[in-house]
């Protein structure tokens, strides 16, 4: 019987990147140097540079310190709580969201022995569409982190298809301990409906076409073991045949912040100025969340600037 989503935990959690060899940036000899191998590159990615491109020390120790500003927590608190398993998806201020999402990788990792006995394969493909800026790919990092899944990002804008049908068989074919998300962003960014808008734009080679892309996700050339999950900013310029059933199960919706994500961001970044807070929070505007995290930010910083003011003035 097909089993209730259920909370199912892994030690894998990794964010690595999935790219191909990008022709177009080789009369660049500042950028991409890598890429000129032309290798499909794997890399591998810690924790700390999710958000910064730095991975010097002071970088990293920088961004613990911010993360735990943040979350009201001292730094050593905050690596302590990355190591636990039972960090809280319902602590992100997208929490109906991301517990929809949660509810569909749940209910995915909890029912592999059903999958398995009937033939089908142990996938499930999830459509994140909203504004940019409300938080779709942080929903995704929040859910691996909770339950130590590897995230897989594949920036298809410079993959051929062979590139990418060689990477997703070979991540998605079942036979790791930890099954990966598939995380494939902003695809209206590389296809608008069928065409890729970057067709041409590579010196030597041809880019993925629709075609291999609809057949790579749904697992039509090998047996993909694999959380798909597409990000959009416009899901009406999205073809049909992307998002059917088979290769997109589930459509969530990533609205603006409700009062209830504008009250936790501000308590938060506000805590030293409580009556800035309902003030913020009932301006009647819409936001999304990285939209009105950095106008806490900001506010925060011109008080703290006032405060250094009125302190040397005295």
């Amino acid at each position: 019987a097909i089993k209730a989503a259920k909370p199912v935990s892994y030690d894998m959690f990794y964010i690595s990147e999935v790219s191909g060899d990008d022709s177009r940036y080789d009369n660049k000899p500042d950028s991409r140097a890598a890429a000129s191998t032309g290798e499909v590159s794997y890399e591998r990615k810690a924790t700390p540079n999710i958000h910064s491109s730095s991975s010097s020390l002071f970088s990293t120790f920088h961004f613990f310190k911010q993360k735990a500003r943040f979350h009201g927590m001292s730094w050593e608190e905050y690596i302590e709580g990355m190591k636990s398993k039972k960090k809280d998806t319902e602590e992100y201020y997208w929490s109906k969201e991301a517990l929809k999402l949660e509810d569909e990788l749940c209910f995915w990792m909890s029912n592999k022995a059903w999958y398995q006995d009937r033939g089908l394969q142990w996938k499930r493909g999830v459509l994140l569409k909203g504004k940019p800026g409300t938080g779709k790919t942080r929903m995704v990092v929040a859910c691996a982190k909770k339950h130590r899944l590897r995230i897989v990002k594949f920036n298809i804008s410079n993959m051929s298809n062979t590139e990418f049908l060689d990477s997703i068989s070979k991540i998605g074919s079942g036979h790791s301990e930890s099954p990966p998300i598939i995380l494939i962003e902003d695809i209206e960014c590389v296809f608008d409906g069928r065409t890729n808008a970057l067709a041409g734009t590579s010196l030597n080679k041809q880019l993925l076409s629709f075609d291999t892309l609809i057949n790579g996700i749904a697992g039509a050339k090998n047996s993909l073991t694999a959380f798909v999950v597409i990000t959009t900013n416009r899901p009406e310029v999205l073809d049909e045949a992307l998002v059917r059933a088979g290769r997109v199960d589930a459509q969530i919706e990533v609205p603006y912040l409700a009062t209830e994500g504008k009250s936790l961001i501000a308590k938060n970044i506000l805590r030293d100025w409580p009556g800035l807070i309902e003030k913020l929070i009932d301006d009647g505007k819409e936001y999304t969340a990285a939209e009105f995290e950095n106008i806490c930010i900001e506010l925060a910083i011109s008080e703290k600037n006032k405060e250094r003011a009125e302190s040397v003035s005295e």
